[in-house]
Order: structure tokens, then sequence, then C-alpha cells
């Protein structure tokens, strides 16, 4: 008797689907921070540096608002992602004003109580901030970690105001802010893009244009640290990279770029979004420090906007540890 082949669920294809490219969006930032380190050793753990670990701590920010928002009936708050940065200072040792309790998982992590370089910018705002966000007046850094960090928020459908929020409560130069909401507003369009060249077609920005020409020198494209070269030249790699089987080589190659630092992270989170975590290099993936804290913090994110773990105010939990791991109070 001949078996029957059912068709696959429309539905659950999708959802396989925006998985695989929310863990290959946060997956590919860590990769492209770790492969694009100066000091990286060429065999054992790939390190990251900060701009990872504060990713991880948006990321953990972004869930916890989310379950808060169920929970009280209310928009996601941004300072949710602030408290992060905050427990992030603890976790550090960096002292802080008015020292934030820890809570739920991440700060357990031991890789992300480590210090892996400097973010000098959100260290200033977190000592100068108070128990709610800085002035957003006050901060007038425009460094490459105003951007990369804040990559996680493409995960879901924030306005673009929102955004902006979290960004300038660590760097508030216009420049930075707006190289920012452009970078997020390319991740989002890479979690559903068939190619590099469809993400860069799909932005408007004029600060892109010398990124779509292939012959432009990236070197002229991210000549410091800022967060528009970082836009620039994260963009423009990204979109040099002919295939998922040369993704190692393209990050690797950044690291002759006068700054591989502010370029790697946002390369490697677009090529992880455009072709899901399955295509990402297995072999240096399984070697990130922080891969399993990563890839963990990517499958919440999508459990948290697909099922809502944490239940609602009207809807008992259906994970009876999610509120501990991710408190919304």
């Amino acid at each position: 008797m001949a078996l029957t082949v059912q068709p696959a669920d429309g539905a659950a294809v999708r959802r396989a689907e925006r998985l695989s490219r929310v863990r290959g969006l946060l997956l590919g930032l860590a990769l492209g921070d770790a492969l694009t380190r100066p000091d990286q050793p060429g065999s054992g753990v790939l390190l990251g540096t900060p701009t990872t670990q504060l990713a991880c701590f948006t990321a953990e920010g972004l869930i916890r608002a989310l379950v808060r928002s169920d929970h009280r009936g209310i928009g996601p708050s941004p300072l949710a992602i602030w408290f992060a940065y905050r427990r992030w200072a603890r976790a550090q040792g960096i002292p802080i004003p008015r020292s934030i309790d820890h809570s739920g998982w991440l700060h357990r992590v031991p890789a992300l109580r480590e210090r892996r370089g400097d973010a000098p910018s959100v260290v200033a705002a977190l000592k100068a901030g108070r128990d709610i966000a800085p002035d957003p007046a006050a901060p007038t850094s425009g460094g490459h970690h105003a951007l990369s960090p804040r990559l996680p928020l493409a995960a879901v459908a924030a306005p673009a105001g929102w955004t902006a929020e979290v960004v300038t409560t660590t760097h508030g130069d216009p420049d930075a802010v707006r190289a920012t909401l452009t970078a997020v507003d390319l991740a989002r369009a890479a979690l559903g893009a068939p190619t590099m060249p469809a993400v860069l077609r799909a932005s408007t920005d004029p600060v892109l244009d010398d990124a779509r020409d292939l012959g432009m020198p990236l070197a002229r494209l991210a000549p410091d640290h800022t967060a528009v070269s970082a836009l620039r030249g994260g963009a423009a790699l990204a979109a040099r990279c002919p295939g998922p089987e040369v993704i190692a080589d393209t990050l690797y190659a950044a690291r002759e770029l006068p700054v591989p630092g502010a370029v790697g992270p946002l390369a490697g989170a677009l090529l992880g979004a455009v072709h899901g975590a399955e295509r990402l290099p297995v072999e240096l993936v399984a070697r990130l420090e922080v891969a399993w804290a990563v890839d963990t913090l990517a499958r919440d994110l999508v459990a948290q906007v697909e099922d809502r773990p944490g239940g609602s105010e009207y809807q008992q939990a259906p994970d009876r540890h999610w509120w501990s791991r991710y408190p919304g109070g």
C-alpha cells in the first residue's frame, strides 16, 4: 500500500523559517564581532567584545519588555532595555548609581561577566544615569556601539521612535541615531529577503548610496569608529558576499579595514538573517564563547513573540519558568 505524504503545514514552515533567520541574525552578529576582533586566536574559543554582550542584554531586555506589556496591558517600554544595560554593568562590576538588583538568568552566564573590551560611551551613560534613562539630549557620542548592540530590535515590529528612544539612552548624536534606525530596518528587511542586494534595494536612505556601488573601496565607506561607518561598511561588506559558503571569508576580510570591529557585527547579522542560522559556518559558530546564550535568546525572542510562554493578563502562563527567566515587573 502506497503511503500518502501530507503537505507541510504552511504556518509551521513559516515559523521554522522565521526562527532560522532570527537565530541567524543574532548568531551572525556574534560571529562577525568575534572574527573581526584583531587579537582573536587562530584556534580555540572565539571571544567576543562588549558589542555581543550588549546585544545579548538588548535581546533580554526586549523579551522582558514584551512580557511586561502582556501582563500590564501597555506598550513595551524602552526603559526595560535601559535596565538590561544596567544589569550588564553590574555583572561586569562597573560602578553605577543606585545599583540594580540581579534578576532573570542572563547575568549568570560567566562569559557575560568577563571584560572583553571597552564600550566607553555606554559605560559613561550608565555611570551618569539615574534609575530611569538619562536625558536623551545628554549623551552625544556617535560611536558604533550606538548601532550593533541594537540589532536584535529588528526581530520585532517596533516603530522608529521606540528604537530611537533606546539608542539615545547612550548615544545622542543625530547621525548615529539615524544610522542605527537604518541598520535596524535593514536587518528587519533581511529577515524576509532572499538576497542581500534585495535588502539594500529596499532601503531609501541616501547614506547607503555609496554602499550599493560594488566598486567603492570598503575602507572609504568605513574609515572610523562611528555608527555611520558601521552602517555603510557593514551593509556593503554583506552585499559583496556571493553566497553563504563564503560567509567566514567575507567576515575575515573585514580585518583589513581600518575599524573591523565596527563593520563585522552588522555584516554578520545581515548575512545570518538572509541565509538563516543553518548556513552559518558550524565549525566557527561552535567555537563562539557565547553561542549558547545567543542562540537561547534568539529562540526565546521568537517564542515570546509567537507563543507568549509567560501568559498574559488574562491567560495563565504555559511555561511556569518563563516569568522567573524574564521577569516583567
